[in-house]
């Protein structure tokens, strides 16, 4: 997706060569015994990626900055999306994840794979563990002991990474091949393997719907699959909008909403098939989707837009703010971030409701990397080195 991070661009691997390179992958098996509950998976409700949209209302009609917490990492990751695990929100740097306490904002744990491996992806939480890839696999670490559960190396660059149920899916490459990989949350055993070239992936339930190329053609098609077999569910090209690797997917229920260079289509998440066309959103814009009241929210930071479209293809209003490019929404507000801080505005009206900003001496701010994470009356943030909360007033 766009705004949350550094995309890692797969090339198109031939599905011949697939069985001459399964070997080079070596899951090891979790050293814990397996979790009797049900899988926790805050994704997409409360993790930031994809779909934005959640019930939870978030500080509302005004708000005031809560804790600071200033990273001081020399951090150049791309990967800045934040995570929630109960009560600890979970940071990821270039070389550690970090556990905050949401309440007080101290920091409670640190975990770094070692010296060797840089972190590749912002984490995703489920079922007591936090995964995340790192420059040779992904780890899975249980979020009570930071102790990994189980690695799955794949000797090679790891990517865009997400939770589909009680799947981790992410691409990879090695030796020159290219492949989108679903792994079992659990054991770390993989599931399915799917060759070519995928940009951003979207899930939501049983459902993965990304923008792949496939191979012998440089056309982006749409292509949903069905979690954890990895079969192909449908595949819809939308040659007149014009699919690329910096294209975005959110997803609700109902509806698969992706950019293109040409506009933003609406889909039918079931079928693939085309409900309407936003012309004025494209991959400039990072986008949110609510659900309920089937809106698409959109931020260009190149033109200091925010917009809100129907899922019929109609604009409802255009508000012109100093914005940066991450947006979430939270009941009736939708919270975007700027260059120090948040702006929230209205969602029927696009009116503010209230702007808050990092003021303090010294702090080293940066353009907002990742989405604002909204859960329950708080917001959490994410601007260059600093994290901080934003509660009601």
């Amino acid at each position: 997706m766009n705004t949350m991070g550094r995309r890692h661009l797969l090339g198109i691997a031939g599905v011949s060569l697939v069985g001459s390179v399964l070997s080079r992958y070596v899951s090891t098996p979790s050293e814990f015994e397996p979790g009797t509950s049900e899988p926790a998976v805050y994704q997409p409700r409360r993790d930031a990626s994809n779909v934005a949209a959640t019930s939870d209302p978030g500080p509302g009609a005004d708000g005031d900055i809560g804790w600071i917490v200033a990273l001081r990492t020399n951090d150049t990751s791309d990967f800045s999306g934040l995570a929630l695990d109960g009560e600890t929100l979970i940071v990821p740097t270039a070389e550690a994840l970090v556990g905050i306490d949401i309440h007080s904002g101290e920091r409670v744990w640190r975990y770094r794979p070692d010296r060797r491996r840089r972190l590749e992806s912002s984490p995703r939480v489920g079922d007591s563990s936090v995964f995340v890839n790192t420059a040779d696999g992904v780890v899975a670490v249980d979020t009570e002991g930071q102790r990994p559960r189980w690695r799955y190396r794949t000797n090679a660059t790891a990517g865009t990474m997400l939770l589909a149920g009680t799947t981790v899916c992410f691409a990879a490459a090695t030796d020159g091949n290219r492949y989108l990989v679903g792994i079992d949350t659990e054991t770390g055993n993989e599931r399915f393997r799917m060759a070519g070239q995928w940009a951003d992936v979207g899930t939501l339930g049983k459902r993965l719907v990304g923008i792949r190329t496939t191979t012998g053609s440089d056309d982006h098609q749409l292509t949903a699959l069905e979690v954890p077999d990895g079969t192909t569910d449908w595949v819809n090209s939308l040659n007149d909008l014009q699919l690329g690797a910096t294209s975005s997917v959110a997803m609700t229920d109902e509806h698969i909403v992706v950019t293109g260079f040409r506009g933003t289509a609406v889909l039918e998440a079931d079928t693939g098939r085309t409900v309407s066309i936003l012309e004025s959103v494209t991959t400039n814009d990072a986008i949110a989707v609510d659900r309920h009241e089937g809106r698409i929210y959109a931020t260009n930071p190149g033109d200091g837009l925010v917009r809100a479209g129907t899922l019929e293809g109609d604009i409802e209003w255009t508000a012109e703010k100093p914005v940066g490019s991450g947006i979430s929404v939270g009941e009736e507000t939708v919270y975007v971030g700027t260059e120090r801080g948040i702006v929230a505005l209205e969602s029927a009206t696009g009116e503010q409701r209230f702007a808050v900003s990092l003021e303090e001496p010294g702090q080293r701010v940066a353009d907002p990397q990742s989405r604002p994470l909204v859960v329950d009356d708080r917001l959490y943030h994410r601007t260059g080195e600093t994290v901080f909360e934003v509660h009601p007033a």
